[in-house]
């Protein structure tokens, strides 16, 4: 009997260990990860630089919720530009609002029933950006270096955030292998290069330190394939293994809670999850496939993605990325069927998975509309578990209509010029809330902004030319096919975050030719646009581009050359009045530690096409230090002095720069112009302080 017992109860922890291999702990709860990558909204500004587009995220969150998600996988420091604050090598804070950003992104995804995983590197850190990779190289190579980071920004970072129900788990790096000189098949040219011996380790002592901050925290590590983290096949190694990492960190604590593993088409079949259950990597914690593209190739059976890798024991399925538009659809697909089909796996506690289901059967998305047209909206919702309580017409996140009975119909009249986007969202009796895709409507002839070739900012075999048929009497021309020949804008003024149409207009003279076409910095999301058409004529092609809020780029990359282009052109007009003001000082300090020290400041204004870019420039402490309409701050005594930038354009738009000033009284010698005798110089003990009148006030610094 005690035989028996023993062998139920084994088998009884088997099947529990099982069943725990294949989800994810979250806020008490075992589900499958069913969830998209983010993974940025703006490239490695998401948090700190005090661009975080919180209305976006917000928005984005919400229509992951309503297309059945539970997960997003947000990348933080990523390139290390702008978070974590360095001085020098050295990191001295996560990045001012670095840790308020996330705050509330964590606590906009919770309110939308999203949990994110947080990855703070990726591999672009030795990469995208050449000017700090060398400081990123220091950073994962040299021991007092990672203890600053841990110690002033990855800890205070986990400590506050401690306990914040929208985090799943925190993730050390993104495909780090892409950076090290001696993974099987990595080694990427686009990077300067580490070892993977500097990974573990960096990956060990961060991983610790989060579990000693707050032991409930969960620790991943985003491995490019199952050649860096499986020792299944000949090649292939698991570097974050228990044993490895705690063999190169040292850090006991320093493991991780599950595996997050990529794959893409071009790592071959062999390596492929969907062709492969989750028990043939041998690997003894639970794994999420965390990029990847549904319906890729290899992924076996073409119903769902998602539910293949379900089935055969994996975590989660995550699609690359929400804001790829070839992919976003496939993603929302994938995760709705999850919902509809796994709904107990994959639901959380707070959303009951029973949502109400709305279209918008009016107007049709691209309609083109004359002048003065209304818009009809007709939307059909219903909920099979209880009733629907109201439909909404929305404009962005402004509401045109509340309707609370059928048929939820509604005539917005008299529509002023535009391109809009509408939505219809539907509420049950349960709270729950649908909302459908965007409908983009043109009426009447919005205002557009053309951006001149010429007028870019230009790099590589690039070449400006007079051409009286061009729109303003001169054109680009590509001479080579490379990623250092481009023409780049600044498009500032953007409305919001969202795909626009923007119009080319070109020649091929040569032939058809092929170029990418990128936003915001984004390398690895770049589409590859043909040109074709009459060599002798100017044409015109029109490409969707995802631009962020307010301020973003777009880059013409070369790819294979031997083309002309004219203008670029937007559906909407960028602002006369100053927006942004940046200011900068020379060698990037912000002290001045000599008597009398100068200190040269710079301001940039945007957009440099406004009317009047001219700025005035101020302090607060006057007494501390004076300035001048050029820049140059003089210091004249000790303590803080917050110098100004002013726009002179009535925007209002002000920035300041803070500077710290010492060294300005070296001796009690240099204040005896004032009458006072003071004495012994230098003080041992006592100062004595002698004067003819009496002594009111003594302050001494």
């Amino acid at each position: 009997m005690k035989k028996i017992i023993t062998y139920l109860l084994f088998v009884a922890s088997a099947c529990l260990a099982s069943a725990q291999n294949d989800s994810i702990e979250y806020n008490g709860q075992y589900i499958f990860l069913n969830g998209s990558n983010v993974a940025w909204i703006n490239f490695a500004n998401d948090i700190g630089p005090g661009y975080t587009d919180f209305a976006g995220f917000g928005k984005m969150f919400r229509q992951a919720h309503d297309n059945g998600a539970n997960c997003m996988r947000l990348w933080l420091h990523t390139t290390g530009e702008d978070t974590p604050q360095f001085n020098a090598d050295t990191v001295s804070g996560p990045g001012i609002g670095a840790i308020d950003d996330l705050k509330q992104i964590l606590d906009s995804a919770y309110k939308n029933d999203i949990g994110l995983i947080l990855c703070l590197w990726s591999f672009d850190m030795l990469g995208v950006n050449r000017s700090v990779a060398p400081r990123n190289k220091r950073l994962l190579t040299t021991d007092t270096l990672i203890s600053l980071y841990i110690q002033n920004s990855l800890v205070p970072m986990v400590d506050s955030l401690k306990g914040n129900p929208g985090i799943i788990a925190w993730e050390i790096f993104n495909e780090a292998e892409g950076m090290c000189s001696d993974v099987y098949y990595a080694n990427w040219s686009s990077t300067i290069h580490i070892s993977i011996k500097d990974v573990q380790k960096f990956v060990n002592r961060c991983a610790g330190a989060i579990h000693r901050t707050d032991t409930a925290a969960k620790v991943t590590n985003g491995a490019w394939t199952f050649i860096a983290s499986s020792d299944v096949g000949a090649n292939d190694t698991n570097y974050y293994s228990d044993a490895r990492l705690i063999a190169r960190g040292g850090d006991p604590d320093g493991t991780l809670d599950f595996y997050c593993v990529h794959y893409y088409d071009g790592n071959g079949q062999d390596l492929s999850p969907f062709l492969h259950p989750a028990s043939y990597w041998n690997l003894d914690k639970p794994v999420v496939i965390a990029e990847f593209y549904p319906y890729c190739q290899y992924c076996g059976d073409p119903v769902s993605s998602y539910e293949n890798l379900f089935n055969t024991g994996y975590a989660g399925a995550m699609g690359w990325m929400w804001f790829n538009t070839d992919h976003q659809s496939d993603i929302k697909t994938e995760m709705q069927y999850m919902l509809d089909n796994h709904t107990k796996a994959v639901d959380i506690n707070r959303f009951l998975g029973n949502s109400p289901s709305i279209t918008l059967t009016s107007p049709v998305s691209g309609s083109e509309l004359p002048r003065g047209s209304d818009v009809v909206f007709q939307a059909k919702a219903k909920d099979t578990d209880g009733q629907v309580v109201k439909v909404e017409i929305l404009k962005d996140d402004s509401v045109l209509a509340t309707l609370t009975t059928p048929p939820y119909d509604f005539t917005w009249t008299g529509v002023p010029d535009g391109r809009y986007n509408f939505y219809a969202a539907v509420t049950d009796d349960s709270n729950n809330v649908k909302k459908t895709d965007p409908v983009q409507v043109t009426v009447g002839a919005p205002p557009v902004y053309i951006y001149e070739a010429e007028e870019a900012k230009l790099s590589g075999n690039t070449t400006k030319k007079n051409d009286a048929t061009a729109s303003n009497g001169q054109l680009v021309e590509y001479t080579d096919g490379n990623s250092k020949t481009f023409m780049q804008w600044t498009i500032p003024n953007v409305p919001q975050t969202d795909s626009f149409n923007m119009i080319l207009r070109y020649k091929v003279p040569y032939g058809v030719k092929t170029q990418y076409i990128s936003t915001n910095y984004d390398t690895v999301n770049q589409q590859s646009v043909i040109f074709d058409g009459d060599a002798s004529s100017w044409l015109f092609d029109t490409t969707k581009v995802y631009l962020t809020k307010d301020t973003s780029t777009i880059r013409i990359t070369g790819f294979w050359g031997w083309m002309q282009f004219d203008y670029m052109q937007l559906p909407f007009a960028r602002p006369d009045q100053v927006r942004h003001i940046y200011v900068s000082s020379e060698g990037s300090v912000n002290a001045i530690t000599t008597k009398g020290g100068t200190l040269q400041l710079y301001a940039n204004v945007e957009p440099d096409y406004a009317e009047d870019t001219t700025i005035t420039w101020s302090v607060d402490r006057p007494d501390r230090a004076s300035i001048s309409q050029n820049g140059l701050l003089t210091a004249l005594n000790n303590g803080i002095v917050r110098a100004s930038a002013t726009a002179n354009d009535g925007s209002g738009v002000t920035t300041q720069f803070q500077v710290f000033i010492s060294n300005q009284v070296s001796s009690v010698s240099e204040i005896n112009d004032f009458a006072y005798n003071l004495y012994p110089n230098p003080v041992k003990v006592v100062l004595n302080v002698d004067h003819a009148a009496d002594v009111q006030k003594l302050i001494i610094h």
